[in-house]
């Protein structure tokens, strides 16, 4: 986790220095996003759906055949219930950092 914490620390500067007078990014919430964006990742397939079907996720039917789709979704939600993440720009990005989504600010969505 360490590893990944000087990772997500190194790309976020890299970034901003490449990206000056272009786009602008909140970094505090861009670390947060990009530390939490993953928790899910490795969960089973069969747990990701159970989890999101017992959480009130909704899974529509490509989810249900590919579930590791619903990895951030449910990435989201383990961020605000288990680390009291409450800011929707952030808890937003996790959740569609793979799937995407035409509201999504590009400026937190580059650090997934």
């Amino acid at each position: 986790m360490y590893l990944r914490y000087i990772a997500i620390q190194l790309q976020l500067e890299k970034w901003q220095k490449s990206w000056q007078g272009f786009i602008t990014f909140d970094e505090q919430k861009a670390f947060l996003a990009g530390i939490l964006h993953d928790c899910a990742k490795y969960t089973q397939k069969k747990e990701l759906l159970a989890y999101a079907k017992s959480h009130g996720i909704p899974i529509d039917a490509i989810q249900e055949k590919q579930p590791g789709l619903l990895h951030g979704a449910v990435a989201s939600n383990i961020a605000k219930t288990e680390f009291d993440i409450d800011d929707e720009e952030i808890l937003h990005a996790i959740e569609v950092h793979s799937t995407g989504s035409k509201k999504c600010l590009c400026s937190i969505k580059f650090c997934m």
